[in-house]
């Protein structure tokens, strides 16, 4: 079990979407932050507590926009790669390989709210 996770982490690292969706994830959230001080009440973003909750708020919604995107990526990997076949006559249990790549999302899940987390306390304090 833990190689089939092994290789649908290997497989959702290297794709180009990942490095598409951590760039969408800082440019829309930025925009998504900077709408919200624009069109707001500039009394509404007066303290540092507001604007840190405007943050947080732009974050944690594109996490939910992009996370999806994640999981079909997971989810279609071995399309991309070409590897169903090879992954299917190492592990010919199917339910295995649902379970490892419903692990690997649920890391890639963990692992972008750690970071979305991380990112709140040290930029939003």
């Amino acid at each position: 079990m833990n190689n089939l996770v092994r290789s649908e982490l290997f497989k959702l690292r290297s794709t180009k979407l990942a490095g598409i969706l951590i760039g969408l994830w800082l440019v829309i959230s930025s925009a998504i932050a900077g709408a919200i001080a624009g069109l707001g009440d500039l009394e509404d973003l007066s303290t540092i507590a507001d604007q840190s909750e405007a943050l947080r708020f732009s974050w944690s919604l594109l996490g939910l926009l992009l996370m999806p995107v994640v999981g079909v990526a997971i989810a279609t990997s071995d399309t991309n790669h070409r590897t169903l076949g090879m992954t299917l006559l190492n592990e010919p249990n199917r339910v295995r390989v649902v379970i490892a790549k419903a692990l690997t999302a649920l890391q890639a899940g963990a692992g972008a709210g750690v970071l979305t987390g991380f990112l709140t306390i040290v930029v939003a304090p």
